[in-house]
């Protein structure tokens, strides 16, 4: 596993991303390490009512992301277990 510098920083839209999805303004947002890894970055924002489908199709295979998402009560019975979530 690569280590990340210690100057590594989050970009300025990740915080208003994570409060829209807070504020159940849109359903999810998905983080990524910018190309050089010094930032943390959005790599996909949800439109309000956008799926669980859409959010596994912006999943790669090959690639770590990290996803804050909006999952009501409801939803997480269906979908809890096939969550995969890697620390």
């Amino acid at each position: 596993m690569a280590t990340l510098p210690k100057e590594t920083t989050i970009a300025r839209d990740c915080d208003s991303a994570f409060v829209k999805v807070k504020e159940s303004k849109i359903e999810f947002v998905c983080y990524k390490f910018s190309d050089d890894g010094k930032q943390i970055v959005i790599d996909y924002a949800a439109e309000p009512g956008e799926s669980w489908k859409v959010l596994e199709s912006k999943l790669p295979k090959d690639e770590p992301r990290y996803v804050v998402y909006n999952l009501d009560k409801d939803d997480t019975a269906r979908y809890l277990p096939s969550l995969k979530i890697g620390l």
